[in-house]
């Protein structure tokens, strides 16, 4: 495989949105942007806007955007996800749950805390079971910001 076959391998849109969230988790916020943005591109050209994958790479650019304090641009990426995963795994999907918790986060940075509360509420339904322990414990700290009880 030569290194120009390598861009048209959704495995290599993967590993970008991987490195953009843990840079992301380090705080080297531009260099993930790049990341986070290059591999939404990719997985728009290599599978679509709706699949499920395309959908974590919205969730996780909406992450870095509320880190940015961009609210209204995170709010839009993670409904946009929350949509996807809502249509893949149902009401109970912890990817949904997931970006309830990033939309929560968006629309409390937005100053619509009641709403914030009320997404809130709803990702604790989810089954967090199969969720990597740091997105339990981004939903568990949205929910103790905004005050919202398990």
């Amino acid at each position: 495989m030569c290194s120009s076959d390598l861009r048209e391998h959704p495995d290599i849109a993967l590993v970008l949105n991987m490195l953009g969230y843990w840079e992301l988790r380090v705080g080297q916020l531009e260099v993930a942007d790049q990341h986070l943005s290059e591999a939404l591109g990719m997985r728009a050209h290599l599978v679509g806007d709706q699949d499920p994958s395309y959908g974590s790479s919205l969730l996780t650019l909406g992450s870095l955007r509320i880190q940015q304090q961009r609210f209204s641009e995170a709010l839009l990426l993670a409904q946009r996800a929350e949509g996807l995963f809502s249509r893949d795994g149902g009401d109970k999907s912890w990817k949904r749950a997931m970006a309830e918790t990033v939309e929560a986060d968006a629309l409390s940075g937005l100053g619509r805390r009641g709403e914030a509360r009320r997404v809130a509420q709803k990702a604790l339904a989810a089954d967090w079971s199969a969720a990597m322990p740091q997105f339990r414990a981004q939903m568990q700290a949205t929910i103790r910001r905004l005050g919202a009880s398990p």
